[in-house]
């Protein structure tokens, strides 16, 4: 094989690029990542924010805003959080947990007997361990790709000039994402064009909103984490709280922070609601379901984001990855592979390796 076509460009470094880029890279193949964000890890992300308080007084805090915690299950990937471990990016999370409600299908409130991995010191740093070795390219947002001389070319946003040759071209973005800039790309086969369809249509990823909150002093709650199961109507507006402080490895201070994730059907119905809206609802449904005093406990620092694209719901029957073997295109993400951060993980492996014996 020539050097030109051991060239790839892998388009999104969360971890399911990441995990492709790095395999690949091991390979011999020549590896270049493009990312639209300022750093890597996408939803297995981390917040710092900076703060001047009452009197100029400064106040840093930081907060997992994205994936919570991960399991595993798969020796390949027990392989890998091992590796993460004893480089001291990964830690195992032991949480108090609560379930309010009972989710639908189980008769008793969810306890769940598992191992609980989190980054150290935040759920960035397994996705930074990947990239320490790669070449991304973080803000560069690829608006289309097209051939030249039977090679993929990109086009990155706002830049005049095409990025590349490449011979192979790895998508790794949610669903919508890759529906998308497939739908604004050149000379992509149409076999392949229906092929990724049936499953990018399938697999669309709903949104999240997710709201970050720091208080001045711990919190009296007999729990670290709670799911929130939405079997009434004040159970509809969140779906998950942690304290983030009590993760392994994140800085000791005063206070504490928190995490509230709302639930799917509620940030669908408010994707496009003032961010003011949306903080004033979701710290009303946590002051309530938790008994604490909404104004004795107000948050002296909060921030918020919203995720439009967050939840794989509907990935069981999917197919790990998606290659074109006659065109050099593979997808790759969770939503293939069950949702999980394992499963963005061993679905770029695995399509590294489709990709490393068709080129064989």
């Amino acid at each position: 094989m020539s050097e030109t076509h051991k060239t790839v460009a892998v388009i999104g470094a969360g971890l399911s690029g990441l995990a492709c880029a790095v395999q690949l890279t091991k390979a011999g193949y020549t590896v270049a990542v493009f990312e639209k964000s300022r750093g890597v890890g996408g939803r297995m992300s981390t917040r710092r924010v900076s703060d001047t308080l009452e009197q100029g007084v400064s106040l840093n805090w930081q907060c997992d805003h994205g994936a919570q915690y991960f399991t595993a299950r798969d020796p390949l990937f027990i392989r890998q959080v091992n590796e993460w471990i004893a480089q001291g990016v990964v830690g195992i999370w032991s949480p108090s947990l609560h379930s309010f409600g009972i989710k639908p299908g189980r008769q008793t409130p969810y306890t769940g007997d598992i191992t609980r991995y989190v980054g150290v010191p935040g759920m960035t740093a397994p996705a930074r361990q990947l990239a320490k070795h790669l070449n991304i390219h973080c803000q560069q947002r690829v608006t289309s790709i097209r051939q030249q001389n039977g090679l993929w070319m990109l086009a990155i946003e706002d830049q005049h000039s095409l990025h590349g040759p490449f011979e192979r071209v790895v998508f790794a973005l949610p669903a919508q994402q890759v529906d998308a800039l497939l739908a604004a790309s050149l000379d992509v086969p149409a076999d392949f064009l229906t092929h990724a369809a049936s499953f990018t249509q399938q697999h669309a990823l709903s949104p999240c909103w997710a709201m970050m909150l720091h208080v001045a002093e711990p919190l009296s709650l007999p729990f670290d984490a709670a799911f929130v199961n939405p079997d009434s109507s004040s159970h509809s507006v969140l779906s998950w709280m942690a304290r983030d402080s009590s993760k392994p490895g994140r800085p000791a201070g005063a206070g504490e922070s928190w995490l509230l994730h709302a639930s799917t059907d509620w940030s669908l119905q408010h994707i496009d609601s003032l961010n003011t809206e949306v903080s004033a609802a979701m710290l009303s449904a946590f002051t309530r379901l938790t008994g604490i005093h909404p104004d004795r406990h107000r948050p002296v620092s909060s921030s918020l984001h919203r995720w439009r694209y967050a939840q794989a719901l509907h990935s069981l029957n999917s197919p790990r990855y998606v290659l074109g073997s006659s065109c050099g295109l593979g997808i790759c993400g969770d939503w293939l592979n069950k949702g999980r951060v394992e499963g963005a993980w061993l679905s770029g492996y695995h399509l590294a390796h489709a990709l490393i014996a068709d080129a064989c």
